[in-house]
């Protein structure tokens, strides 16, 4: 997610990726990204990022995982939760938003 955000950066689009580091999830919680990289354990297991997505206005948040598609039964990013369950939970995201 790195690569990918430093490219929409290089681009003029403010993003970020949550877990880089204290600082860019900071920057995230400005609210002054419109694209915001994330797994999907981070997005939907984790009650502060589910409320920014509620509320902020991004153009984007990206699920960028397909390099553990080998690992989708196994536990990833330290969660108690293999990665399917996670990812299988994804559109729970639409129903989140803040219309």
């Amino acid at each position: 997610m790195k690569e990918q955000t430093k490219f929409m950066m290089d681009h003029g689009i403010p993003s970020g990726y949550i877990g880089a580091n204290a600082d860019s999830d900071k920057f995230i919680q400005t609210g002054l990204t419109s694209c915001v990289y994330a797994g999907p354990e981070q997005v939907l297991g984790d009650r502060k990022w589910r409320e920014f997505w509620r509320k902020e206005k991004l153009d984007a948040i990206i699920i960028d995982e397909a390099h553990v598609v080998v690992e989708w039964g196994e536990v990833h990013h330290g969660s108690d939760v293999p990665f399917r369950e996670w990812f299988g939970r994804v559109g729970e995201l639409r129903f989140t938003r803040q219309t």
